[in-house]
């Protein structure tokens, strides 16, 4: 893959949601310097993949992955998976 990385330092929360679709998620409040960062690598990229501890967990495709005031909501196979995923980031 290339593009952006996003860190846990860029992460200002780490929580559960759900998608537009009622889908479970993952959601991440992304801090104010890393919003502008991620809204410019995603110029010419179409997915975007969640990765914790080398694995990747989650990946959302095209405007599904555009930021909702400042959220990522990454979907999720269920809410306990999102909310173990939470914890993790916490």
């Amino acid at each position: 893959t290339s593009g952006i990385v996003l860190n846990r330092e860029d992460i200002q929360n780490a929580f559960v949601a759900k998608t537009m679709a009622d889908e479970p998620a993952l959601a991440l409040r992304l801090k104010p310097e890393s919003i502008s960062k991620l809204a410019n690598a995603r110029k010419g990229y179409s997915h975007v993949l969640a990765s914790i501890n080398g694995s990747v967990v989650s990946t959302v495709e095209g405007a599904n992955g555009n930021l909702m005031d400042g959220v990522l909501l990454m979907p999720m196979p269920t809410l306990v998976s999102a909310r173990d995923a939470a914890d993790l980031i916490r």
